[in-house]
């Protein structure tokens, strides 16, 4: 592996996305801003990556929010994706490209996924991208990965991993069990998104994550280092990132704890409940 290209923005860049010749690069700075003072910002950037030494950067979006891994798709098979979905693991005062960043544990606040429609014309990709929907997840979205396998039904399947490192609206020892939810979290969130209509996608599964043979089913923060009493939550039972294998139906979770395996079901939902394999350290 050789280094080609070095970005030059101030920021963190988080996760990627990449179709044909274009690279979805998102980024975000933390709430006091980079540099300091600069204030809090976030979006994505699109690259033309045809000339990989030379990428050209056709469009930065401004979209506050981390930690804002992309997904995107091209609907109609033309070669430019149509289709952007953010993933936004902050408190925001709303799901809207603008809202404010508010406390985290704001029991009135929004974290999850949004939901873009982008402009696909060959002679002037992505010149327009607008939100047209937004799926409210709790703890939010910290990392979203798509399972295609039914976009010949017209649905996409979308895999959103988070954890409870901080309090959030629905989320965490605190406001978690007051909305209904595992304090420690414990599961991942499955997301619809029917390609004929973006805006109607929905949540339509909670697979369960469970640590097998673990002793304490759960990650404790200060046993990697992140004890931070009052600011952090003190444990968790979730995934972070997740990946898929489309030719062997599987997916693997890179859980706060353990990594495992699963089956997809013809459904498209990963069988988390019984892992064909476990990595625990």
């Amino acid at each position: 592996m050789s280094e080609l290209f070095t970005s030059g923005n101030v920021a963190t860049n988080s996760d990627l996305a990449f179709w044909g010749n274009w690279a979805f690069v998102g980024y975000y700075t933390g709430d006091t801003g980079s540099p300091p003072g600069s204030g809090p910002r976030g979006g994505v950037r699109i690259f033309d990556i045809s000339d990989p030494a030379n990428p050209v950067m056709v469009r930065d979006f401004a979209c506050d929010g981390q930690q804002n891994d992309p997904i995107v798709w091209d609907s109609d098979g033309n070669g430019v994706p149509d289709l952007l979905l953010l993933a936004i693991d902050r408190t925001m005062a709303g799901p809207e490209c603008g809202a404010a960043r508010v406390a985290h544990g704001d029991p009135t606040g929004w974290e999850g996924i949004r939901i873009f429609e982008m402009s696909d014309d060959p002679a002037s990709p992505f010149s327009t991208i607008q939100q047209v929907g937004a799926v409210y997840q709790d703890c939010g979205s910290h990392t979203i990965t798509l399972w295609p396998g039914k976009a010949d039904q017209g649905e996409l399947i979308v895999y959103s991993s988070s954890y409870p490192l901080r309090p959030g609206p629905t989320c965490g020892q605190v406001n978690g069990p007051a909305a209904g939810r595992d304090p420690l979290h414990g599961v991942i969130q499955v997301v619809s998104v029917p390609l004929s209509d973006p805006a109607a996608a929905v949540e339509i599964a909670e697979p369960p994550i469970t640590y097998v043979g673990d002793p304490d089913n759960q990650i404790d923060w200060c046993e990697r280092g992140l004890c931070a009493p009052g600011i952090l939550e003190p444990a968790a039972r979730a995934c972070h990132d997740i990946v898929v294998h489309m030719a062997s139906g599987l997916a693997a979770g890179a859980c706060a704890e353990q990594g495992q395996v699963w089956e997809i079901d013809a459904n498209g939902i990963p069988d988390t409940a019984n892992p064909v394999l476990v990595a625990d350290d």
